[in-house]
């Protein structure tokens, strides 16, 4: 009896010990998956916009459309172009839903026709873009005014160093915060010395800006970096820099005043739609029948639309200008 009972024991302690082996190893592996899902919850997201920006880029339109965000992001951050590539794709998806809800939600239960109010949000989607495009070009102006100061820094700092490298190391902490960022770009890749990788980041920094004085500026320190010649630099930076200093003047005038009727024209809506209310208060339910009639519905969507081609208008003559 006592040698069963000791049997039993035994087998009983080994089944107990092979129990707390297997609920041991199967608390290892689930922590080991909870810590692997944690470090895919934090990756996921970039290899997801990643993977979306590729699948998006079969479509030709859409990869230009994501391009042309990207670029308009990289003027505003320090981050890399495949980041920002990638906060297009954030973008558009935004885009999407604001889409998705105004057609599954808002349409159903606004009180007028809907192909008024799918006008009214193409209407609105057109002002926001004059807006936001109106904003890219004054900070590009603002980029191109940086120039001149920057050319006759760095023409300075290579005069003294004779090395395009040193000097625009001594020079980031002379240049506006906006130049410091690209001259911080430009110095990394030079020290990597590597020639396509060179091309291909001053090749984008040039699509970037859009800006041919900042384009001859690159070229220069290309120039400078692989040739030398500081007489020949030297003079090059002070032509350009004289050049930008005629340019930007002769379109000082002509910028503030397209600049100040863009503005003016942007507050139009408001305007419109305090003479409306205006009008119902002082008229009643006349006013109210002639903005509801297909008359007064006319009279505002040929208004609005004026407003915009007046915008696009100033705004292509100051770009082309």
């Amino acid at each position: 009896m006592k040698e069963l009972l000791q049997e039993n024991l035994s087998g009983g302690l080994f089944i107990l010990v092979a129990i707390s082996l297997v609920v041991t190893l199967g608390i290892t592996k689930l922590n080991a998956h909870i810590r692997k899902r944690r470090y895919l919850i934090r990756r996921n997201p970039v290899r997801i916009y990643r993977q979306i920006y590729s699948k998006l880029c079969n479509f030709r339109l859409l990869e230009k459309f994501l391009d042309s965000i990207a670029l308009r992001i990289s003027v505003l951050n320090d981050d890399s172009y495949e980041t920002n590539q990638e906060k297009a794709v954030i973008a558009l998806i935004l885009l999407a839903l604001v889409i998705i809800i105004n057609f599954t939600i808002v349409l159903p239960n606004v009180q007028i026709v809907w192909y008024l109010y799918l006008f009214y949000m193409m209407l609105g989607g057109v002002f926001l873009l004059c807006v936001l495009y109106t904003l890219e070009l004054m900070l590009r102006m603002h980029f191109t005014k940086l120039l001149p100061n920057t050319y006759k820094i760095l023409n300075s700092r290579f005069t003294t160093e004779g090395d395009i490298l040193k000097a625009i190391d001594r020079s980031l902490i002379d240049v506006n915060p906006t130049i410091r960022r690209e001259m911080v770009r430009i110095r990394n890749v030079l020290r990597k010395n590597d020639p396509s990788k060179i091309d291909e980041t001053f090749s984008l920094m040039e699509k970037i800006y859009n800006n041919e004085y900042f384009t001859l500026l690159l070229n220069l320190i290309q120039q400078a970096y692989y040739k030398g010649g500081r007489d020949s630099v030297k003079q090059q930076f002070e032509i350009v820099t004289e050049e930008i200093l005629i340019d930007i003047e002769n379109k000082k005038d002509l910028a503030l005043t397209s600049r100040m009727y863009v503005v003016i024209a942007l507050f139009l809506p408001l305007g419109v739609n305090w003479l409306e209310n205006f009008n119902d208060k002082a008229l009643g339910e006349a006013s109210l029948d002639f903005y509801s009639s297909p008359i007064g519905v006319s009279f505002k969507i040929l208004l609005l639309t004026s407003m915009l081609i007046y915008i696009v208008s100033l705004l292509f003559l100051e770009r082309t200008a």
